[in-house]
């Protein structure tokens, strides 16, 4: 299972997008590249058995394309490096009653 973060960053620009991976890692890269729409996936022996790469193109339209990913922008999936999502908001004050509502049978 792949389970080491490395890093996040931009890499050198493509034409195409792909999702490459160590050796041995290529079940949990398959996971990836099916989740982002069925990318292309590529062993890459420059990289260490648990590492998987995913490199966004132009050419992506897979899910997160609408909201504007690009190869300027760096993007991380590390959970660490996200502010935590807002909790639920505090109930009112102002209490439902039916003073005012007609009853319907």
């Amino acid at each position: 299972m792949v389970t080491r973060w490395t890093s996040c960053g931009n890499a050198a620009e493509r034409d195409t997008s792909r999702v490459t991976f160590g050796p041995g890692a290529d079940t949990a890269a398959s996971y990836v590249a099916e989740l982002l729409d069925g990318l292309p996936a590529a062993e890459d022996d420059g990289l260490d058995s648990d590492e998987i790469r995913v490199l966004l193109a132009d050419d992506y339209e897979g899910p997160g394309a609408a909201q504007g990913f690009s190869a300027s922008d760096p993007l991380s999936l590390h959970p660490d490096s996200h502010a935590p999502l807002a909790g639920p908001s505090a109930p009112s004050d102002d209490a439902i009653t039916p003073e005012g509502i007609p009853c319907v049978n």
